[in-house]
């Protein structure tokens, strides 16, 4: 096991030389002939950037099929980056029929393991309710937890709602005015054009997770 993880780590280091170029000639499709032979030994690092790779068409036929594939056996092993990838391209229909409940399934097993921008998008998810029951104590949450971490769209996400829930009033309003601003909340939010998930997919993902 330790020699086939060698051999990955090996593999998966040539196909960034070839990527970046330096100490071996620039070579995108060289680089992702080693990227997949290190994907093909379970190394999760390489399954993410090969995912990438093929949503983008970088040394390998563009495929968003074959991007969800590779994502998926990289979210399985844990890859908060290839889990966040996957919630994207469910939520935009890219490689797949558009399907929101898959999404933020991915969004939150991503945010569970303090991904910002996967914390910011199951914030978004909760607050259009896309594929989960609509709750702005857990949108809010989300938002707080992604901003916490210095995400700049989510930390405009709190300010917004410290506008609309004063802090002496948050989660202990009387029924009447708790459903007033809620209402207002819902009004405020279709007023407003509710972006689709940035398309992002990090490159390169942390070389940490194998």
């Amino acid at each position: 096991m330790e020699q086939k993880a060698a051999a990955g780590d090996a593999q998966l280091q040539l196909a960034l030389g070839y990527t970046v170029g330096g100490y071996l000639p620039k070579d995108d499709k060289l680089a992702a002939k080693w990227c997949s032979e290190a994907a093909r030994q379970g190394l999760v690092a390489a399954e993410t950037t090969l995912g990438y790779w093929y949503s983008t068409g970088k040394g390998v036929p563009h495929s968003d099929k074959e991007a969800m594939r590779w994502w998926r056996k990289a979210a399985d092993q844990g890859s908060a980056d290839a889990q966040f990838n996957l919630g994207e391209f469910y939520g935009l229909g890219r490689g797949t029929k558009r399907d929101y409940k898959q999404a933020s399934n991915w969004f939150f097993k991503a945010a569970e393991q303090g991904e910002p921008d996967a914390q910011y998008h199951l914030g978004l998810m909760y607050e259009a309710s896309n594929g989960v029951p609509s709750d702005t104590n857990e949108a809010l949450r989300w938002f707080r937890l992604s901003g916490a971490q210095g995400f700049s769209d989510a930390r405009e996400k709190v300010d917004a709602y410290a506008k609309l829930f004063p802090p002496q009033h948050e989660f202990s309003l009387g029924s009447s005015r708790r459903s007033a601003l809620i209402k207002h909340l819902k009004k405020w939010l279709t007023s407003i054009r509710l972006n689709p998930p940035t398309e992002r997919c990090q490159y390169p993902p942390n070389a940490a997770q194998t």
